[in-house]
């Protein structure tokens, strides 16, 4: 499977954005590690666990998401992903 590749524009500083962050993925039972630079996550869903990475620069996060059940397809996450970070 190839890795799925999101980049988002953020418009908080990195430290503020990743404690948003941090905050989503432990609230959805999900584990996140890293600094405000850059990290790793795994969030638990019905059909399985989604892991990847994170690394934001210049006001843009680049997440990569490197494992995620068949079902669920990389503009699912998309667009989940954009309208949490809205």
């Amino acid at each position: 499977m190839a890795d799925c590749k999101i980049t988002l524009p953020i418009t908080d500083t990195n430290e503020v954005f990743v404690a948003k962050m941090k905050n989503m993925v432990q609230k959805a039972g999900g584990e996140i590690s890293g600094n405000d630079n850059t990290g790793n996550f795994s969030i638990g869903s019905p059909m399985g666990s989604i892991t990847g990475n994170y690394e934001i620069s210049n006001g843009v996060i680049l997440i990569t998401i490197t494992d995620k059940p068949f079902l669920i397809s990389c503009s699912a996450i998309q667009g989940i992903l954009e309208a949490q970070i809205k």
